[in-house]
């Protein structure tokens, strides 16, 4: 997904983007941490640094949610 495709998106597109994202978790298609390096990296274009500190989480947590298959997002 492009820069552009993202910012030509009105929200209700965006809010189809995100619903999707949460159904392919939901379906077991992605992971958790699939998910939130998408939207971290696609989405938002953030660092981890950045991303952690605007959704409120260490970037070691972070790191752990992204590349661990077992992270509890809890």
């Amino acid at each position: 997904m492009k820069r552009e495709d993202l910012a030509a998106m009105n929200a209700a597109q965006r809010k189809e983007l995100l619903e999707d994202v949460a159904a392919l978790v939901h379906q077991g298609a992605w992971r958790f941490g699939e998910a939130v390096r998408f939207l971290r990296t696609i989405v938002s274009r953030k660092n981890r640094v950045d991303f952690a500190r605007m959704v409120g989480i260490s970037p070691a947590a972070l790191q752990q949610l992204e590349e661990r298959p077992d992270a509890n997002p809890t």
